[in-house]
């Protein structure tokens, strides 16, 4: 008798313990949720910093949770949000917290080109053209896996643009009178070219 009375007793424990973690993992779920659509909520409200929290919030729950769908929207939202927020830094010539809203946006969604286009913008802007070059052809790269012509063929014109206005400068600096260094410099500005541009571009070596 006491035999079953110890057994029923551990058997009632075990359930307790057994519901208790149902009710708070089921809670824990609920809260990610609820901290998307709060998320989405303050995003329509133009409340950033709060959506961005809401969003990091639903993230890190949808990844414990192994809800890898709410994970990846999660971070696409805070991904576009920091693109925003980072354009409207770079229309204020503040580069250095553009750059940081860009590299965020990277860092949480790195397959969203528009982010990546931005950050070379801004590193030319700031005047690292060194930086911006490979930063635009990184960014022609990841619009083309995104499928983003649009993307890809604005990062693309960047470096084009940029190196077409070398050689078109070292062949007018001396008005009709080009000289040998000037012809080499031009020349080797749209060798450069070509190390960014599709094959089919090829003939913009007789622009």
């Amino acid at each position: 008798m006491t035999v079953c009375r110890t057994l029923s007793r551990l058997f009632s424990i075990a359930f307790i313990a057994l519901i208790t973690v149902f009710i708070a993992d089921t809670a824990i779920a609920q809260e990610y949720k609820e901290s998307f659509n709060a998320g989405i909520e303050a995003a329509k409200a133009k409340d950033y910093v709060s959506a961005v929290a809401h969003f990091n919030t639903a993230a890190a729950g949808a990844a414990t949770e192994g809800d890898a769908d709410v994970e990846r929207r999660s971070n696409g939202y805070i991904s576009k949000i920091e693109y925003s927020l980072g354009l409207s830094q770079l229309k204020a010539q503040a580069f250095d917290a553009a750059l940081s809203h860009f590299d965020n946006g990277i860092a949480k969604d790195p397959a969203y080109p528009k982010n990546y286009l931005a950050r070379a913008s801004a590193l030319k802007q700031k005047g690292e053209i060194d930086s911006a070059i490979p930063a635009f052809a990184e960014a022609a790269a990841k619009a083309a896996a995104a499928n983003d012509s649009k993307t890809e063929r604005q990062a693309t014109q960047s470096i084009r643009d940029h190196y077409i206005f070398i050689a078109s400068s070292a062949l007018s600096r001396n008005g009709n009178r080009t000289s040998s260094a000037d012809a080499d410099e031009a020349l080797e500005a749209l060798m450069m070219l070509q190390n960014f541009v599709a094959e089919d571009d090829a003939d913009i070596m007789y622009y």
